[in-house]
């Protein structure tokens, strides 16, 4: 019988390091390497072993994870993140530039298992609990996106058919088709993203509308898209947009583009993330109103 955490870490490590001798859960080619199901490593995180990696995991680029990591499942580690001789708990979200090492995290508490002392941390965005997600509450929120997604494609419709042509003569309505990198649904996904320079009233007045947004509210309607998420960023010099984004599906609109302090990608993503996890159904909608009456998208 374990008495104290510190027994529970100690235990968990021996088995880690000692894996000949049990039969342990996870798939893997390579000796002291266990991985569950939907683990997406993103290209440039690095795993040292040994390491236990539970189901759906998404460890972001730049991170290094072990040696002697216990990973749970439904784990988020953001970018440049580092978690050696650690045990991390079911449902919880490591933020960026964050270094977890000989500790058990579980949610915003962070344990030092020799001691026993606890640490509350209160950003959200260092580390938090990720709700679990349940089948009948993602059916309702994309049903919610798909009635808002149609209110906007009825009360645009009008200006879309008067300035569409307008752009289009001016040479001022051009798509740009860019690869979206795996995230939450462990696949590729293509979207088209229209570019309208704020040249000329009707150029300055669609983007005030987001008259470019129009032609993606059809894809949240078939649920290729969600309508407010994240929206990727896109580098002018490339098709492939910047795969920092983790777990999360494209959108019409970002959850960055709600406020006005984001200055950068990195910016972004830290909002992104941080809605991502803390967001909910009725919660979009208020964020999408906020995103459409903020200037700040174009």
């Amino acid at each position: 019988m374990l008495l104290t955490i510190g027994e529970y870490y100690r235990l968990a490590d021996d088995t880690l390091k000692n894996a000949d001798r049990y039969i342990l859960p996870g798939y893997s080619s390579e000796p002291d390497c266990f991985l569950g199901r939907n683990v997406v490593i993103q290209k440039g995180a690095e795993i040292r072993k040994p390491v236990m990696i539970g189901n759906n995991v998404q460890i972001s680029a730049g991170s290094i994870i072990g040696p002697g990591a216990i990973i749970g499942s439904n784990i988020i580690i953001d970018r440049e993140s580092v978690v050696s001789g650690s045990i991390l708990m079911d449902n919880t979200f490591i933020g960026e530039q964050l270094e977890v090492k000989g500790r058990i995290a579980d949610g915003s508490l962070l344990i030092d298992p020799e001691s026993g002392a606890t640490l509350q941390l209160e950003d959200p965005h260092l580390m938090s609990v990720i709700q679990p997600g349940a089948s009948t509450k993602q059916i309702i929120r994309r049903l919610i996106h798909a009635l808002a997604a149609l209110a906007l494609l009825i009360v645009l419709a009008l200006p879309f058919l008067v300035l569409r042509p307008l752009l289009g003569l001016r040479r001022n309505w051009h798509t740009k088709k860019r690869l979206f990198p795996p995230g939450a649904t462990a696949k590729k996904i293509t979207i088209e993203q229209v570019v309208i320079r704020p040249e000329g009233a009707d150029g300055r007045l669609a983007i005030a509308l987001s008259i470019d947004r129009y032609p993606s509210l059809f894809k949240v309607l078939g649920g290729k898209l969600r309508l407010i998420g994240h929206r990727p960023a896109v580098s002018s010099d490339t098709s492939t947009i910047s795969s920092g984004c983790i777990a999360m599906n494209p959108a019409v609109f970002g959850y960055a583009e709600t406020e006005e302090w984001p200055e950068n990608e990195r910016d972004e993503l830290m909002v992104d993330h941080y809605h991502l996890l803390h967001s909910g159904s009725l919660n979009d909608i208020g964020l999408l109103l906020k995103a459409l009456l903020n200037k700040k998208h174009m």
